[in-house]
C-alpha cells in the first residue's frame, strides 16, 4: 500500500550565527517534495562540491560546519527526542566505510531497486550512501530499538554487507541528517510501505 500521510521535516540552518550540530532550533519545515528541492538546489550543490574539493582539512571542516541538516523522523520544536511534534513512518539509512565510490554506487543502485526506497544518494565524499525508506509505524519511544533489532538484520541481508557499515546512530529519533549532493540521486515518489513488522520485545530481566 501507499502511505497517504504527508512527510514533514524540520530543517536546521544557520540561526543567530550558530550553525551545524550546535544549531538545535529549526528554521523551517519542509514536505517531501520541498526536501528534494533542497537536496538538488544550486546552493547545496555548490557547498557540497566545495567541501569535496577543499584544499586542506581545516578548510573542509570550516565548510562542513556551514551545512544545514534535517530530522528525517519528523518535526521538532527543538532537536531533542522528547520534543518531537510529528513523526514520519520512515527509516533513515546511512551506509559508511565503503571501500570506494564504485562500491557506494552499487549500494545506491541496490537500494534504488527496492520498492520501499524514497530516495538514495551518495555521501559528499562518494564513499557512503544515504537513503530513506517507507516503513510501518513505530512508536516514537521504540524507534531506535525496533530499527536496530528488526530493520538492521533485514537491511544487512538485503544489501549483503558488513553490519558495521550500517550507521546505527541514524535510528535515533532526533538524529541530524546532513545534506549532500548527488547528480544521480534516485527518487521514487511512489515508494510503497515495507512489509516488516516492528514487534521486538526486550528479554525480561531475571527477578
Amino acid at each position: 500500500m501507499k502511505l497517504k500521510k504527508e512527510l514533514r521535516f524540520s530543517i536546521f540552518e544557520t540561526l543567530n550565527s550558530v550553525s551545524g550540530a550546535f544549531q538545535t532550533t529549526p528554521t523551517q519545515t519542509l514536505n517531501f517534495n520541498e526536501l528534494l528541492e533542497y537536496y538538488n538546489s544550486p546552493e547545496n550543490k555548490k557547498l557540497s562540491e566545495a567541501i569535496l574539493n577543499a584544499p586542506t582539512l581545516k578548510a573542509k571542516d570550516k565548510l562542513k560546519s556551514k551545512r544545514a541538516y534535517y530530522t528525517p523522523y519528523g518535526t521538532f520544536s527543538k532537536r531533542k527526542n522528547a520534543n518531537i511534534l510529528e513523526k514520519n513512518n520512515i527509516v533513515s539509512i546511512d551506509i559508511d566505510g565503503l571501500k570506494d565510490k564504485k562500491e557506494a554506487i552499487e549500494i545506491r543502485n541496490k537500494l534504488a531497486d527496492h520498492k520501499s526506497t524514497l530516495f538514495a544518494l551518495l555521501s559528499t565524499r562518494g564513499k557512503g550512501v544515504k537513503a530513506m525508506m517507507r516503513i510501518n509505524p513505530i512508536d516514537a519511544k521504540q524507534n531506535q530499538i525496533q530499527l536496530k533489532e528488526i530493520f538492521t538484520p533485514y537491511l544487512q541481508n538485503y544489501l549483503n554487507i558488513d553490519v558495521k557499515k550500517i550507521d546505527q546512530a541514524q535510528f535515533v529519533l532526533s538524529q541530524p541528517h546532513y545534506f549532500s549532493y548527488d547528480a544521480d540521486m534516485y527518487i521514487n515518489l511512489d515508494a510503497t510501505v515495507l512489509d516488516l513488522e516492528f514487534n521486538y520485545k526486550e528479554p525480561e530481566r531475571p527477578a
